[in-house]
């Protein structure tokens, strides 16, 4: 079974921007009946070259082959729709990825996480938040919270990012990531006191 190893080639040639590579791996899916997969190594293929037109073509005609249900096809379009800057796209493929990944804990919690981080790159921290919190019920780990932690600060709720470094705190006492976020939260209000006690003097 060569599926495997071609679908981790591919990967390894778009994440290393590797357009004219990907045209073997292109071929190869599209000649053994994974349609849907060749088209989205099209289009990053084609978003690596600049052709944003034939990028977004590619996506298009990979969901009415088969993408609409494919969970590997759907994450991709939506890195891809991050590139084009087409948010409401990316969310459409989200909503078809949800559908597909609800059933499964780990895939929803990853989905969820996926949304966040849609919703993050237009700067919607509120939706941005609401789905780490949804992705937590299901799969909590310490870089989710610090995820949220990082977005109440962002709209400069510190005592909200406190509260949730607290919480990941009690949960994983000895989590480095966690650790390090509360000591760098306290270091910015030392430092933030500092001059406000030196202006009262």
């Amino acid at each position: 079974n060569l599926f495997p190893a071609h679908v981790y080639r591919s990967r390894a040639l778009a994440t290393l921007n590797g357009a004219d590579a990907l045209d073997q791996e292109i071929a190869w899916f599209m000649n053994h009946g994974h349609a849907s997969l060749g088209l989205i190594l099209s289009a990053q293929a084609a978003l690596v070259r600049g052709d944003k037109k034939r990028a977004r073509e590619h996506i298009e005609e990979g969901l009415t082959k088969g993408g609409k249900t494919k969970i590997s096809f759907l994450r991709q379009a939506i890195r891809c729709f991050w590139q084009l800057k087409d948010i409401d796209a990316a969310r459409r493929a989200l909503d078809l990825l949800w559908a597909q990944s609800r059933s499964d804990t780990a895939l929803a919690a990853e989905t969820l996480q996926l949304r966040a981080s849609t919703e993050t790159r237009i700067g919607d921290t509120i939706r941005a938040i609401e789905a780490y919190e949804r992705a937590s019920l299901l799969r909590p780990s310490p870089s989710i919270y610090r995820r949220m932690a990082l977005l109440e600060l962002k709209n400069g709720n510190r005592d909200g990012a406190l509260r949730r470094l607290r919480k990941a705190k009690a949960r994983w006492p000895h989590s480095t990531l966690i650790n390090q976020e509360l000591k760098a939260l306290a270091k910015s209000a030392a430092a933030t006191a500092k001059p406000k006690a030196q202006t009262k003097d």
